[in-house]
């Protein structure tokens, strides 16, 4: 069991204090996928998710809704299934929260996961792939992705998905039919997208675009970890990146005013993708699955605001929590970073649910 002792240190804002390091791996178990439980639906009466207010009709385009379940007990990652008998078509909406916002990666990964589905369904035709961008609302211009395939089986004729960013929020429809050709999918996506009538987020989102793979790969020998008996390079830089918004996702050098426009690293493997901003080899982001947990590696903003010694931050963020691992000396290369994955120590911890930002723990190496 944990000491705990509690400081506050404002008002709004709690800190508390762990008197030694945990596992990681005990945090992420406890994320959203694995503590999955059935929504309240009301019959004849759309849902409302509470984080967002919005709305999500019982009847979508001809489609019923069957069931829904929050990936978790916070609704930071809640799934709605709807069927359309006549069409012997399936569709599943999520929304939820990702370490990145950035649709472009998050289609990249919904399109690998759906190959996991392939021996179920039957096979895909590569040749027949259709991709596309549309424009969800008004202020968010080509900023969605939807990706079609036909498919060669006796269970479906076609498959696809479709993700848009609404705000700091997600929507991503997944749809298999019995019936409809590849064309007729990527018209149901759309008129599916449109029957949700939700409404023009207050921020806008940028242009989607196709991930391609980078120019070259991220190597280099495997990093040295930071001793966790080296409280000034973990503890001060774990309190900076905890407490300063935006800190983890900082990538120190960009300019101000940059977007960016990531590329697929060529270290990615099956459950999880690599992607580097504007090809840059000093930080990446590292996309697990494709339900929005996120890695991010990158020169630790806390050490450098403190002017420590440089060394590298590894940060996981899932749908509902930030978790920072214990640092490298220098940077970790793709798989040695997912590897602290299976026996990691977290430094700090703070919640990404609205109105609990400021909630933060700091896990404080023993004695």
């Amino acid at each position: 069991m944990l000491f705990q002792e509690h400081v506050t240190t404002g008002a709004s804002e709690m800190i508390k204090w762990h008197s030694t390091f945990v596992s990681a791996a005990a945090l992420l178990l406890a994320t959203p996928a694995l503590a999955a439980g059935s929504l309240t639906l009301n019959d004849g009466k759309a849902w409302k998710h509470a984080e967002t207010g919005l709305s999500i009709p019982v009847s979508v385009d001809g489609f019923q809704r069957l069931e829904g379940k929050d990936l978790g007990n916070s609704q930071s990652d809640v799934m709605l299934q709807y069927d359309d008998p006549k069409t012997l078509t399936r569709a599943t909406l999520y929304l939820f929260r990702a370490g990145s916002n950035d649709v472009s990666i998050w289609a990249d990964r919904a399109e690998s996961s759906m190959f996991g589905a392939e021996s179920s369904y039957g096979k895909y035709d590569r040749n027949g792939r259709l991709w596309s961008r549309l424009s969800p609302w008004g202020n968010a211009k080509d900023s969605a992705i939807r990706i079609v395939y036909p498919v060669a089986g006796d269970r479906a004729k076609s498959t696809g998905l479709l993700i848009a960013r609404h705000g700091n929020w997600l929507i991503k429809i997944r749809m298999t039919s019995g019936t409809l050709s590849a064309s007729s999918m990527e018209a149901r996506l759309a008129s599916f997208m449109t029957a949700l009538a939700i409404k023009s987020a207050k921020s806008g989102a940028t242009s989607a675009y196709a991930i391609s793979e980078c120019n070259d790969k991220l190597d280099g020998a495997p990093a040295q970890q930071i001793s966790r008996g080296n409280t000034e390079a973990v503890l001060g830089p774990a309190l900076v990146n905890a407490t300063v918004p935006g800190a983890v996702l900082a990538a120190p050098g960009s300019k101000d005013g940059e977007t960016s426009t990531f590329c697929r690293d060529a270290s990615s493997a099956a459950n999880y993708g690599v992607y580097r901003p504007n090809g840059r080899k000093d930080h990446y982001l590292m996309a697990i699955g494709d339900g929005g947990v996120t890695m991010v590696v990158g020169p630790d903003f806390g050490a450098n605001f403190a002017k420590l010694k440089p060394q590298f931050s590894v940060t996981v963020l899932t749908t509902d929590r930030a978790i920072g691992l214990l640092p490298f000396e220098t940077m970790p290369p793709p798989n040695q970073a997912f590897a602290t994955l299976s026996n990691p120590q977290a430094v700090f911890m703070v919640s990404r649910l609205p109105g609990k930002e400021k909630e933060v723990q700091i896990f404080a190496p023993g004695k």
